[in-house]
């Protein structure tokens, strides 16, 4: 975008989207979100009912859990939107439905190593709240949440031109 905008000779916004641009530089990975001593990830399994996965969103204080297959790999995720338009729209009981039936398959997933902002990239243009966080052999390391994502952004900007100004 710098580069169309310097061909047409707008300095003003050139140099308005440089400075964005720099700001953003450095931008702190999802890694730095999760929580080093907890080893634990909100998850079930395939065969686990709809029922079991909210008491683990409510263990968890958190709105969606990974949905494991048999090798350990992420099936898919179910979050509380699942639940509400697959389940209970649909008039499933939940005692007896498996997460499998009403979960999302296949989510998009990033590694800790992934910026903030390329994970917030990933939730605006796919039109989700969650991702799942994986580790480079592809294991469950963590979920994280557009809400969390954008906090951690915006105080990282907010910390990162607090630094400036005072320079």
């Amino acid at each position: 975008a710098v580069e169309v905008l310097e061909k047409r000779g707008d300095f003003k916004l050139t140099q308005a989207l440089g400075s964005v641009a720099e700001q953003i530089q450095g931008c702190p990975n999802v890694g730095s979100l999760l929580d080093p001593e907890s080893e634990c990830v909100p998850e079930v399994t395939l065969k686990a009912t709809v029922k079991e996965a909210a008491e683990m969103m409510k263990e968890y204080h958190t709105t969606a859990v990974l949905v494991l297959g048999a090798d350990d790999k992420v099936a898919g995720i179910l979050t509380t939107k699942d639940i509400v338009l697959r389940v209970l729209a649909a008039e499933f009981d939940p005692l007896i439905t498996s997460a499998v039936r009403a979960m999302t398959p296949h989510p998009d997933c990033v590694t800790p190593e992934a910026t903030i902002l390329d994970a917030l990239q990933k939730l605006k243009v796919g039109r989700y709240l969650h991702l799942p966080v994986l580790s480079k052999q592809g294991q469950p390391v963590g979920l994280v949440d557009v809400m969390t994502l954008t906090i951690s952004m915006l105080t990282y900007l907010i910390n990162k031109q607090g630094q400036t100004g005072n320079a």
